[in-house]
């Protein structure tokens, strides 16, 4: 009881003294700030020699804690302007792809946000007034979204004027490689592949588009190489690809059921994966010769296009089977 007893009067002379400084008690941090804690609970810590450096402490302590409170009420105020934002959001003509993130981080809307430190409300009016200009930002971003995934496909883009009009132009060309059933990109944080243009830009929802495509997204090479091979090899290409179904050839037929386009070039990339893999290791015996590639490119024919009543009796082949996920194993 005496030790508790001391460690109060301790507690109160010093915060007695802080009041006198000029401080009030809401000004006081709490038991989170461990420098604070220590000096209010330790007596011994305390004497009148290290009273001054004492006090600097516990006045550099209330200072940071005035730091932290500004910085919540900050957040909250910006919380709030973002959710006035949202509620017109659906105003605005947007690419399905773009998400919350990447409106809110557009030059305006930003620049809303942040007003006399987030503390002006987003008003109709106002909202009405930066419409045109954020109409802008958004053809000016998605054009920026896809001069990079051009970049990622070393698709060169020239723009030989300066203009958003001539800019959208010049690039149009080079987008349309972006629509290719050919054209295959990876996630480098999830391993996740054979994304496809537009919808690889809803791929993760969580950060802006820019941060995924500049820094986790990139270009499948291998999955392309392999997926031109294979559109090579049908005497008839589909008019649309991803509603066209296949058959792996090189499988016997009770083996592998029906795949989409995305299912079988994946299967291919897989098979290709395995085979080095295997071929790898069989190299380090003393054998001259490769492995077999059962799932070679090269000589017969390795894939159909199959008709509905086709690709129906190959699912019965099949049942019970477990399509083909899109998701490599590395």
């Amino acid at each position: 009881m005496e030790a508790n007893s001391a460690a109060s009067r301790h507690k109160l002379r010093l915060q007695n003294k802080l009041v006198e400084m000029g401080y009030s008690m809401e000004d006081f941090p709490g038991d989170w700030d461990a420098e604070w804690e220590e000096i209010m609970e330790n007596p011994q810590l305390f004497s009148p020699d290290s009273s001054d450096s004492v006090y600097k402490t516990l006045e550099a302590c209330i200072v940071r804690e005035k730091e932290r409170r500004e910085a919540d009420e900050r957040d909250i105020r910006r919380s709030m302007r973002e959710n006035e934002i949202t509620s017109f959001i659906s105003s605005l003509k947007i690419p399905p792809w773009m998400n919350r993130v990447d409106i809110l981080q557009l030059p305006t809307i930003e620049d809303m946000i942040q007003q006399n430190d987030f503390s002006i409300p987003v008003t109709v009016k106002n909202w009405e007034m930066a419409t045109p200009r954020i109409s802008q930002e958004i053809d000016s971003y998605a054009l920026y979204i896809q001069r990079k995934l051009c970049e990622l496909m070393l698709v060169k883009v020239s723009v030989t004027d300066s203009s958003e009009t001539n800019a959208q132009d010049e690039l149009k060309d080079s987008v349309q490689t972006l629509n290719y059933p050919t054209s295959f990109f990876g996630c480098s944080c999830c391993s996740v592949s054979l994304l496809r243009y537009p919808s690889l830009l809803s791929h993760n929802n969580y950060s802006s588009t820019k941060v995924v495509v500049t820094q986790r997204l990139k270009f499948d090479h291998d999955a392309t190489s392999i997926a031109k091979s294979l559109l090579t090899c049908l005497s008839l290409i589909p008019d649309n690809i991803d509603e066209a179904i296949f058959q792996c050839l090189r499988c016997q037929d009770h083996l592998v059921p029906p795949l989409s386009w995305d299912e079988l070039v994946y299967h291919f990339v897989v098979k290709k994966y395995e085979y080095s893999k295997a071929n790898a290791k069989w190299r380090l015996k003393p054998f001259t010769e490769d492995l077999y590639d059962d799932h070679a490119l090269t000589g017969p024919i390795p894939i159909a296009l199959l008709t509905k009543s086709e690709a129906e009796t190959l699912r019965l082949k099949t049942a019970g089977k477990k399509l083909v996920k899109i998701r490599l194993p590395f």
